[in-house]
């Protein structure tokens, strides 16, 4: 059994008992990972945990433990355990399982967002750039409110290093609060992807362009490297020629040619916002052939 220490707010120490109380991340695929990215995944963990701690508040004190690792894809447990030291400042985190939903929410929150900075923030409620709100707490308020803050900073480092072609959840088991990260929305949590409220943005449809094939991605799982005047990389939202990809009814060379109907979407006064290609569409009555470039 875990149990935390609590300190009133007369300063009266008692315990308060923990059960199966932790967060939770899975990797969807096989129920393996390799030992450097393992080793990657927990010490940005830790990290994140630490930055969120140290911008909550310098008077707490963070231990954190791996529980246990499960199979099911590949399932990681983790008990960041909170102790709170004597001051004469109420914290705004009071025990474990507030520290676990907290670390959990901004996942859910930086998602909620879509890549762009919220309208407007309170203490009680974020609104995004789309018009949607959902409510917050002070806390998390306090997180929000300098989103270039180093819990921000860690999160971004986290989301760099998840291993390619993996989908992670992430989740905890106190609230039913889940979060997914995958190619679609890993843009999201990087900090110089963030959109401002003056980007412009322009999307262009280029119809039946030549593409060539360089790195399929052959479960659909994440982009293609193809090769237009240059090497890209593609999400593909075909859903006949991904079905027929993950059937094998098609075969695949470094070099192969499509023809597709591709999506640039660009920022032309933000550099540091990279564009986004999306095949809408793959025209199935191509020759395959090789080009050397």
């Amino acid at each position: 059994m875990i149990y935390s220490i609590i300190i009133d707010k007369e300063s009266r120490c008692y315990l308060m008992k923990k059960k199966d109380i932790y967060l939770v991340f899975r990797f969807t695929g096989d129920n393996e990972i390799g030992i450097e990215e393992f080793s990657k995944f927990l010490d940005n963990t830790s990290k994140y945990l630490y930055s969120v701690k140290q911008d909550v508040g310098k008077d707490i004190k963070l231990k954190t433990k791996v529980v246990v690792i499960e199979k099911g894809s590949f399932i990681i447990n983790i008990l960041p355990e909170i102790t709170l030291v004597t001051s004469l400042i109420v914290p705004l985190i009071e025990d474990t399982r507030q520290f676990i939903e907290l670390v959990s929410k901004i996942f859910s929150l930086i998602d909620f967002l879509r890549g762009k900075m919220y309208k407007e923030i309170t203490p009680t409620s974020i609104t995004n750039y789309y018009g949607e709100t959902t409510i917050i707490n002070e806390v998390t308020y306090n997180i929000f409110k300098d989103m270039d803050n180093q819990t921000f900073k860690s999160v971004e480092k986290f989301i760099e290093d998840i291993p390619e072609k993996r989908e992670l959840e992430i989740y905890d088991s106190v609230s039913n609060v889940k979060t997914v990260i995958n190619d679609k929305n890993r843009g999201y949590f990087i900090n110089n992807q963030r959109l401002e409220d003056d980007d412009t943005v322009i999307v262009n449809l280029s119809e039946k362009q030549t593409v060539i094939v360089r790195k399929p991605a052959l479960d659909m799982s994440s982009k293609w490297t193809i090769h237009t005047d240059r090497s890209i990389q593609a999400e593909i939202e075909d859903e006949e020629f991904s079905n027929l990809v993950k059937n094998g009814d098609i075969s695949f060379s470094n070099g192969m040619k499509l023809v597709v109907d591709i999506e640039t979407t660009s920022y032309p006064n933000n550099e540091k916002v990279k564009p986004t290609y999306i095949i809408k569409k793959v025209h199935l009555n191509y020759k395959q052939q090789k080009l050397d470039i």
